[in-house]
């Protein structure tokens, strides 16, 4: 909507910056033009991270290390230069699978790598089941479906229990790689479905006596069906996302686990240290020195010999257990090494990976497609949309026919010939090329605007985040603006997660599910016996978990989907559209005609209402006038960056960061413009008369509600927040510059 606007002013910004009109700041490291530190990717000192590196964080992993740990994953094969192929007769590759093939039909992986470019990216869009399917097919497909989702769910529950228990019963030696492979998957539900595995190479050297062993103690473990066609291909999905979730239990959360029980440790060690200091210890020498890497000790925390000594025999425990530099590319290759830092450090490998008991979302490939359908499986990628644009129904995603599917090279978006379903819902994944937006990528500041500019031209809100409330947000200039607010409550509500839960704790306790969920052993420990405690007890009460956990929730599931969606972009038009909350003329048409058939009523009994002077002395709030050719500005506060994620008791995290995505993805579409601003003191400075001389009420518990000592003012801590990123805004924007009392530097000096 305000594309060009938004693009005219970063290339203004831009021009002006190269020109040399408007001042830049100086990289401290190489004392350049155009930036801060060696942080910023184009300094010339700047250290991009590798895969090979010691402390990679997962945050900052670059298309670059995912392909290294992509390729440390695979098993690499040298191929055979006498293998003589079964189709062409050709030498040098078995099938016509292999590019040197002259019969070589183009992979899925191909077609896309050709009209969309090597840095494609997928998403998906999910419509109800009946919606989405053809009513020819719609019957017959659901039945599959719901089929194939029950026979996975109750083999993968079984095969995920004695893997962990295997995990456990090993866990002081390497977990062997397999277990990180589909194919060693696919061979206990064999195991599970009392069938015998065809490929005993894919098992673990004495995992089949366990399994004896397993089995003579829980017969139940066996679960015998006779897997329709089609099925086993779903089996076969459902395999792959199973041993990626294991693998990523290990790569993705070694580092986070692993500095969390260092930081344990070290506080344990010195417990009158600051966290902040604790935090450094930990980052710069504790987690390099287990992982054997680069450790050294924080210039700027002060440490005796002897306690430097104590830590580090704290940290040598946990670092016997590794024999090797551990980064990205070796957990990738291989993750089973570093069970034994888990088993030591007594975190739950089970953790991160909990028994299945809802319905499983059931990959339908084209493989598993034409044999719920009944026809014969298509070769090409264009013999295979067909299949799939004759079941389904694009048409509701807004592709009128099969033409803007087909990778002519012209299409931005290509279907990626697979569905995934759980009988109620069905989510289409596509492909796209990657898109790199100018607004979205854009670095602006407050110092690129002026206040004539800003009042002519920008809405502008000033958000202060928290944990409480969502945002807390002053919208207007001066003292003529408006409060909005959506509280973290709020936001729940939207998502009808508030009214989910209770109808669900009603539910489960009117079945019986509550004592069955209470009384659930515990999954955390690293001792077999414990382990098989839960084993027994979920094994018995497996018919009751299943049964609740069925279909019934694929519905509710959805629902929780589509309120998620909503509700992050209900927040966003909170600021910039006023929504229905704070702009009367957009409240449901239900009050009105109520309204309409209460006053018909009222005029109906010839009943007169008499309005007393009160009544008519009531403070209303002013008619919302918002000039809607103007750009929605949006101050963003950023004091809850890093910080929305650490949980504190009684409240919940991650919300801001939902509103912060919102905002960016809206600002890639051209609706808004979204800048940050430090919030350093915006709280604690009273915005009357400007001192730090905010303190908490007494009487008041917590502290939302702060009172100044000077001019008596009661402010709500938040909104004071709003008003003075406000005020910081407005004088940048006058030339006036940050006042030195919201100056960081500035208090340093004093």
């Amino acid at each position: 909507m305000y594309k060009s606007l938004i693009l005219n002013k970063i290339q203004a910004v831009k021009a002006s910056r190269e020109s040399g009109e408007q001042p830049q700041p100086t990289c401290k490291d190489c004392k350049e033009i155009g930036h801060y530190n060696k942080k910023y990717y184009k300094c010339k000192l700047f250290k991009e991270d590798k895969a090979d590196d010691v402390g990679t964080s997962k945050k900052r992993q670059t298309s670059a290390i995912k392909n290294v740990k992509r390729e440390a994953k695979r098993q690499k094969v040298i191929a055979d230069p006498n293998v003589r192929c079964i189709n062409c007769k050709g030498t040098g590759h078995k099938t016509s699978r292999s590019p040197g093939c002259p019969r070589h039909i183009l992979s899925k992986l191909e077609v896309m790598n050709q009209n969309l470019g090597t840095g494609f990216q997928s998403f998906t869009r999910k419509l109800p089941f009946d919606a989405s399917v053809k009513e020819r097919y719609r019957s017959v497909l659901k039945d599959r479906i719901l089929s194939a989702s029950e026979d996975i769910r109750q083999l993968l529950f079984r095969a995920q229990m004695f893997v962990n228990y295997f995990i456990i019963l090993h866990s002081n030696e390497n977990i062997p790689g397999c277990i990180y492979r589909q194919p060693f998957w696919y061979s206990i539900c064999h195991l599970v479905n009392n069938r015998r595995v065809t490929n005993s190479n894919v098992l673990p050297p004495g995992m089949l006596d366990d399994w004896s062993n397993f089995r003579r103690q829980h017969p139940t473990i066996l679960y015998k069906v006779d897997l329709a066609s089609g099925n086993s291909q779903c089996l076969s999905e459902a395999c792959l996302q199973v041993s990626v979730t294991y693998s990523n239990a290990v790569v993705e959360t070694f580092k986070q686990r692993v500095m969390s029980y260092l930081y344990y440790l070290v506080q344990n060690i010195y417990m009158s240290m600051k966290p902040d200091q604790v935090k450094l210890i930990v980052k710069e020498y504790c987690y390099q020195y287990v992982c054997r890497g680069e450790p050294k000790w924080p210039a700027s925390v002060a440490l005796s010999d002897d306690l430097k000594l104590r830590i580090r025999n704290g940290c040598d425990s946990l670092r016997n257990h590794t024999t090797e530099s551990i980064s990205l590319k070796s957990l990738s290759a291989s993750p089973g090494n570093y069970i034994r830092c888990f088993s030591y450090i007594l975190s739950a490998y089970e953790e991160e990976h909990r028994i299945i008991l809802l319905l499983i979302f059931v990959n339908v490939s084209v493989n598993a497609l034409s044999c719920f359908v009944k026809e014969t499986l298509p070769r090409s990628y264009e013999n295979q949309l067909q299949m799939f644009h004759r079941v389904f129904d694009f048409t509701k995603l807004r592709f009128k026919d099969i033409s803007q599917l087909r990778a002519d090279g012209e299409n931005t978006v290509l279907f990626n010939n697979l569905v995934r379903s759980d009988g109620f819902a069905v989510d289409f994944i596509f492909n796209r090329k990657k898109q790199e937006s100018i607004i979205g990528g854009h670095d602006l500041t407050l110092e690129d605007f002026t206040y004539e500019e800003v009042e002519g031209v920008y809405r502008p809100a000033f958000i202060d985040p928290g944990r409480k409330a969502v945002f807390t947000a002053a919208v207007g200039l001066g003292d003529d603006h408006q409060v909005r607010r959506c509280s973290i409550k709020e936001y729940y509500d939207l998502t009808g997660s508030t009214k989910y839960s209770i109808k669900l704790q009603r539910l489960k306790d009117e079945r019986g599910i509550t004592p069955i969920e209470t009384d659930m052993p515990t999954t955390k420990t690293c001792q077999a016996t414990v382990y098989l405690t839960y084993t027994t007890y979920m094994l018995l009460h497996r018919h009751t978990l299943f049964d609740f956990y069925g279909f019934q929730r694929a519905k509710d599931r959805f629902f929780l989907y589509q309120g998620r969606q909503k509700a992050s972009q209900t927040m966003v038009n909170m600021l910039v559209n006023d929504s229905s909350k704070y702009d009367r003329k957009q409240r449901n048409r239900r009050r009105k005609k109520r309204k309409r058939k209460f006053m018909r009523r009222q005029n109906k009994n010839k009943k007169k209402i008499h309005i007393t002077t009160i009544a008519k002395r009531k403070w209303k709030p002013s008619k919302l006038r918002q000039d809607k050719t103007k750009v929605p500005l949006i101050v963003f506060g950023a004091g809850m960056f890093g910080k929305d994620l650490v949980k504190l008791k009684g409240n919940q995290c991650g919300v801001t960061g939902i509103l912060w995505r919102a905002l960016k993805k809206r600002e890639k579409e051209g609706d808004l413009l979204v800048i940050t601003i430090d919030e350093y003191m915006t709280s604690r400075i009273c915005n009357i008369c400007h001192e730090d001389s905010l303190r908490k009420v007494d009487g008041v518990k917590g502290h939302s509600v702060l009172g100044c000592q000077n001019c008596k003012t009661l402010w709500q801590r938040d909104i004071n927040a709003a008003k003075n990123i406000l005020l910081i805004s407005s004088l940048i924007w006058n030339g006036s510059g940050r006042p030195e009392i919201f100056s960081p530097k500035a208090r340093d000096l004093l």
